[in-house]
């Protein structure tokens, strides 16, 4: 009896978990990125191959935008362990977005699950926004003027405490 347990034992660690899941292994973009603009593409990649069956869009992403809408149009395609949406391009304003995707692994499990992107686009600077004083300085000007001031005053207040020391 002793030799069939340890037989099954060293047989139940041998043998292959059946209990995981798919996974995801891979996203671009990725979570938590921080890119200029909207891909044209989102794709994501498991660790599994995923089910396909025929025309049926059965694995599919979706995305919301930072007002909380979600965005339309978007095609997903299927092929080996990856899953691509493509993106329209109108959309993509500021903000953070966010991927939710449903698959169905090849064993027939559903997964589902989410994560974020944010969109900040560098902007270009206000050309009619600058402003300078009459007289031409800069208010950068006028503050390394004061600092200015305030060590040469510091250091004449040193000057004068250190000599009033040595009295």
């Amino acid at each position: 009896m002793k030799r069939l347990l340890i037989a099954l034992s060293i047989l139940f660690l041998l043998t292959p978990q059946t209990v995981a899941h798919t996974a995801l292994v891979s996203a671009t973009p990725g979570e938590g990125a921080v890119i200029k603009e909207l891909p044209s593409t989102i794709t994501l990649t498991f660790n599994e191959d995923l089910m396909v069956l025929g025309d049926k869009k059965i694995n599919q992403i979706a995305l919301t935008s930072p007002d909380g809408s979600e965005v339309a149009d978007i095609t997903s395609t299927t092929s080996g362990k990856s899953l691509s949406a493509t993106i329209p391009t109108s959309t993509g304003a500021d903000g953070q977005y966010t991927v939710t995707y449903r698959i169905t692994s090849a064993d027939g499990h559903p997964v589902e699950g989410s994560y974020s992107f944010t969109i900040e686009k560098m902007s270009a600077p206000d050309l009619n926004k600058v402003s300078t004083d009459d007289d031409g300085d800069s208010e950068g000007g006028e503050a390394f003027t004061k600092i200015a001031a305030a060590i040469v005053a510091l250091g004449f207040l040193s000057y004068a405490v250190m000599r009033r020391m040595r009295k």
